[in-house]
């Protein structure tokens, strides 16, 4: 792991929110970036409950890759801050993506300071 890393973070307060809300806008945004088979695993994270892993299906390699993290912001959390609950809320990994859109196996890659990796890799 490297000792920082670059995350689309996202939220929405909206008193008719539901976990299948934050399902469809995590599926929809991944499908916009090519990525279609999505499936989500329970899991932990302190300020939401339920909380969710996104996971792609990434054929080259034939598995699973974990790619964020989702949920909705627990009411001690949102009531404080903006006095509106439920808000959906969630983290996206931005490097993984781009390491499997651009077949590259190391994530160290994007650190390099390689300006032939920069000028080749342009999306």
């Amino acid at each position: 792991h490297l000792a920082e890393f670059h995350q689309v973070e996202g939220i929405i307060a909206w008193q008719d929110a539901t976990f299948r809300d934050l399902l469809g806008i995590i599926k929809e945004f991944y499908a916009k970036l090519g990525f279609d088979k999505i499936r989500f695993r329970p899991s932990y994270f302190p300020y939401t409950e339920p909380s969710l892993e996104v996971e792609i299906f990434f054929e080259p390699r034939k598995q699973w890759l974990e790619i964020g993290g989702a949920g909705i912001f627990r009411p001690e959390v949102s009531l404080p801050l903006a006095d509106v609950y439920p808000v959906l809320a969630w983290g996206l990994s931005l490097e993984r993506p781009l390491m499997l859109m651009l077949g590259l196996e190391d994530i160290r890659t994007f650190y390099k300071n390689d300006l032939n990796f920069i000028k080749k890799s342009r999306l």
